[in-house]
């Protein structure tokens, strides 16, 4: 009973932390939150692209803006050493104006990509789904994770509670995966956990490799730059 209790608590609680943004949404941003059983097939059913660019732009610009308050007020409490005040403005107003003027392109462009590997990904699996759904439902359930991911950015941004904010966005990203592993079994009729488990993982494996393809091209230009650096200086002293 006490468990139950405290689960109805929280489903409580989400709800009137999402009804406190001014979106036309937020209704169905709970229900999907909180019923996605139900609130999955009709996102899925009346969704397009752009309807869900417009459910994940705004929440994401709250997100944004109160994470990088919160950060610039944390850094003005705790400045870093050897930073003056108009060295921390300064920064941040460049972090903060390149931050905001990209995001609707890291939104769009984060959608096609995830849905675009769920598309390839769920149609070798025989899946069969619509590509534009699919991006689109993605890009709503993106929204009230956004507007709940405002809070352990905040706590994540403080000192001395930073683990306790990570482990909440590490709870939060769990379920936000698991919405999307709904999707993946609802969009692209795919019955069990396996097939629709390798969709959802296939943007993070594929990510992963790409970054370390980056990392490992970075360190051999960086290590050979280093080495021509060091034989071209070495060169005269060999000759002398």
């Amino acid at each position: 009973m006490a468990d139950d209790s405290l689960v109805v608590s929280l489903k409580d609680l989400v709800r009137k932390y999402l009804m406190l943004f001014p979106l036309v949404r937020k209704a169905d941003f709970v229900e999907l939150m909180l019923n996605p059983s139900a609130a999955l097939p009709k996102e899925i059913a009346s969704s397009s692209i752009g309807k869900g660019f417009r459910d994940a732009i705004v929440p994401a610009y709250f997100s944004t803006i109160l994470g990088l308050i919160a950060g610039f007020v944390m850094e003005l409490a705790f400045p870093a050493a050897g930073l003056g005040t108009a060295t921390v403005l300064s920064a941040y107003g460049i972090i903060a104006l390149v931050a905001l003027i990209a995001l609707p392109f890291t939104v769009i462009i984060g959608m096609a990509f995830t849905a675009g590997v769920y598309a390839v990904v769920a149609k070798l699996l025989g899946g069969k789904g619509e590509f534009g759904k699919t991006m689109g439902t993605l890009g709503t359930i993106s929204g009230p994770i956004a507007l709940l991911g405002i809070v352990p950015r905040i706590v994540e941004a403080i000192p001395i509670c930073g683990v306790v904010g990570s482990l909440a966005a590490a709870v939060l990203g769990i379920y936000q995966l698991y919405l999307n592993f709904r999707l993946v079994q609802s969009s692209y009729n795919l019955g069990g956990w396996k097939r629709p488990l390798v969709v959802v993982l296939s943007p993070i494996v594929l990510l992963a490799v790409l970054l370390a393809v980056v990392a490992a091209v970075l360190i051999m230009t960086v290590g050979s730059a280093a080495l021509l650096s060091y034989m071209t200086g070495a060169a005269p002293s060999l000759s002398s």
